[in-house]
């Protein structure tokens, strides 16, 4: 009997990797004036970082809008 242990995510999200390199690509571009980021680890611990901006406000306004789409989208997936 083989027992396999697996100590990471055997597939790589492309959806995670597509996102961050178009949010990367308008960075670079000078597109994005400010950032605020949370991830998951394959341990599923979280992760989380936000630059710095004049306008804290504005991005907070976004991380709220994104959390709102978020609880509507888990609420679908669970019911």
């Amino acid at each position: 009997m083989t027992i396999k242990l697996v100590t990471r995510a055997e597939t790589i999200s492309q959806e995670t990797v597509e996102i961050l390199k178009d949010y990367l690509a308008c960075a670079e571009r000078g597109e994005l004036t400010a950032v605020a980021i949370c991830a998951l680890r394959v341990d599923n611990s979280a992760v989380h970082q936000a630059s710095t901006t004049d306008n804290q406000v504005a991005l907070l306004g976004a991380v709220t809008r994104l959390l709102h789409r978020m609880q509507l989208n888990a609420d679908i997936t669970t019911c």
